[in-house]
């Protein structure tokens, strides 16, 4: 039986991205381990900047080579491999102090490429699976893995309390022990449809890069997510807002918590949101709520209400997680699916090398909620960028859009 009209595939599906969702939360704790063996907010920054930096060359290599293979499977499992072998390295080193160079030399920054890495492989796996079969929605997928997210990261500020700062990285070696079990159990993973005429030919034929460049709504939106990711700074360092107002920094798993609550409070809506939203106009309700985020943390001091309002991060990200990786299905050629993929998560991480590279440097010399004004101009910026170049394409290049931005009355989005 074919995967995509299999239950158990489905099952199986969303049992992966829930447990990514638990390998994916130790993020929201790496500033805080390295702030923990006495590295300053700009040298957590240029750590950072290092793993995004890294994840720009290794994240389109790794889709180049799963199209070129025609199968994510083997990819996925070698780089859950050293995943593993780099959570095994930083626990031991993090023990000693004198090897605090080293775990910000190579540690963090390779666990952060095994960490893009492999999502970019779920992901793809979960798009392409609900685009070959239309009665799952793309959303309620991933929101398994926000559910897994979290509930761990609630779970993580108790655990912290009560066992230490490495504690989520022995149980982020275990989920991914685990997610890596799975993938070796389902054959089906990752893999390519091995009876299409297309994917035989794709396995002689050389990969036309090139074709990236002729879709001119798809080179647009991945040059301005650029943008995005800039003014995403803020998220990298909740620890320094728990700080600044003075909350419990173990907190920052409650923060990442509340964000992703947004994430699974929005995602089931989305899939009703289409049908009366088009996707390039959710992506700019998305923007709006990063936004309003922005705002409230520049002019507002309360405590609770700062840590509250990250819910807004959540709403965005639970919308963009949900149709930015359809939108960007629709405008990939079809034997470039993995890699236009990865020319986005190019941009994006390009964009996160220089927040995270000059975040550190703003905190430490003019505050935290300064940085929250700089990340807003970043997304007024992005919103003058994507309306401004879709007015250009539809109006002045006479370009035809994958989706119009404004849906007519029962032209629900079918994706």
């Amino acid at each position: 039986m074919n995967r995509e009209f299999s239950r158990s595939g489905t099952i199986r599906l969303v049992f992966i991205f829930a447990i990514y969702g638990l390998c994916q939360a130790i993020q929201e704790y790496r500033v805080l381990l390295l702030s923990d063996l006495g590295m300053s907010a700009a040298e957590c920054g240029y750590v950072l900047a290092a793993t995004s930096l890294l994840v720009v060359i290794a994240r389109p290599l790794s889709g180049a080579i799963a199209d070129k293979l025609r199968s994510r499977r083997g990819i996925f499992i070698f780089i859950n491999a050293v995943w593993i072998a780099v959570m095994v390295t930083l626990i031991f080193f993090a023990q000693v102090r004198i090897a605090t160079f080293v775990l910000c030399a190579g540690v963090i920054p390779i666990m952060g490429i095994c960490n893009n890495t492999s999502y970019g492989m779920v992901e793809a796996e979960g798009v392409t699976y609900c685009l070959k079969n239309p009665k799952v929605d793309y959303s309620l997928i991933r929101m398994c893995l926000s559910i897994g997210y979290c509930g761990i990261n609630y779970l993580y500020t108790p655990i912290v309390n009560r066992f230490g700062l490495r504690a989520p990285f022995v149980c982020t070696m275990v989920w991914v022990i685990i997610l890596m079990v799975v993938s070796l159990t389902d054959r089906s993973f990752g893999k390519y449809d091995a009876d299409s005429v297309q994917t035989k030919k794709a396995k002689k034929e050389k990969l036309d890069f090139g074709e990236l460049f002729k879709s001119y709504f798809l080179i647009v939106f991945v040059a301005a997510s650029f943008f995005q990711y800039l003014g995403g700074c803020t998220s990298s360092y909740l620890v320094y807002l728990l700080r600044e107002v003075g909350m419990n920094e173990s907190a920052v798993g409650i923060a990442a918590g509340i964000r992703v609550t947004g994430e699974i409070l929005i995602m089931p809506l989305v899939p009703f949101l289409k049908k009366k939203i088009s996707i390039p106009m959710l992506q700019l309700v998305a923007c709006g709520f990063q936004v309003i985020q922005m705002v409230v943390c520049i002019f507002c001091r309360v405590p609770w209400i700062l840590v509250g309002i990250i819910i807004c991060s959540g709403f965005a990200g639970g919308i963009t997680l949900s149709t930015t990786a359809v939108y960007l299905r629709m405008l990939a050629p079809e034997k470039l699916i993995t890699t236009t993929m990865s020319l986005c998560s190019i941009t994006q991480n390009l964009g996160s090398v220089l927040s995270c590279l000059f975040g550190g440097i703003i905190i430490e010399a003019i505050g935290i909620f300064s940085l929250y004004k700089i990340a807003l101009g970043c997304y007024l910026t992005w919103y003058v960028l994507y309306i401004g170049t879709w007015l250009i394409g539809v109006y002045v290049l006479k370009k035809k859009p994958p989706i119009p931005m404004f849906l007519r009355k029962g032209e629900g989005a079918q994706w």
